[in-house]
């Protein structure tokens, strides 16, 4: 009993300290969902926060038997986290005001009736169409491509910690 209260305290310890970060992620995902430029940066801030506060206590943590696995497992989640919001959140943040120019330049169009539309309004909105046709491709890949990376550090992370806990917990 006293070895596996070591090991689950060394796994609690730092499954909170992962929870406390992807809560954050599930915050900024719900604000994507809703297309909330400004819950999405609010988010994604704290997402960036938390995951660097995270990677800074990791490098304190201490190892359980020199196993650093769940340490690094957990290293790899927070720096996809910290990526996912620096670097890629801006871009799909790029694309949703995009689509929200588009979206007022397309109602104005409408609103005008077939035979009072100017060339300049024809030609903005035809020009916001192109505009978004490619950044609807960058939009997929870069959500194709955060789902693909977050189900991967999850799965290995998730991995990780069943294979710390059979190693170090005693089976008699």
């Amino acid at each position: 009993m006293k070895i596996s209260n070591e090991v689950f305290e060394h796994y609690n310890k730092l499954h909170l300290m992962h929870f406390k970060v992807s809560i954050n992620e599930v915050y900024l995902m719900d604000a994507l969902k809703r297309n909330d430029m400004s819950a999405i940066r609010q988010n994604a801030n704290a997402l960036s926060e938390t995951a660097k506060e995270g990677l800074e206590l990791l490098n304190s943590q201490e190892l359980y038997k020199n196993d650093k696995s769940i340490v690094e497992a957990t290293r790899q989640t927070f720096e996809f986290y910290i990526d996912e919001a620096d670097v890629e959140m801006p871009k799909l943040i790029e694309f949703l005001a995009l689509n929200e120019s588009f979206e007022n330049i397309n109602n104005t169009l409408e609103k005008t009736p077939q035979n009072k539309r100017t060339k300049e309004q024809v030609n903005s909105y035809n020009d916001k169409v192109n505009e978004i046709n490619k950044a609807v491709n960058v939009y997929n890949k870069v959500n194709n491509d955060l789902n693909n990376k977050r189900q991967k550090v999850i799965d290995k992370l998730n991995t990780v910690n069943q294979n710390f806990l059979s190693k170090h917990i005693p089976n008699d």
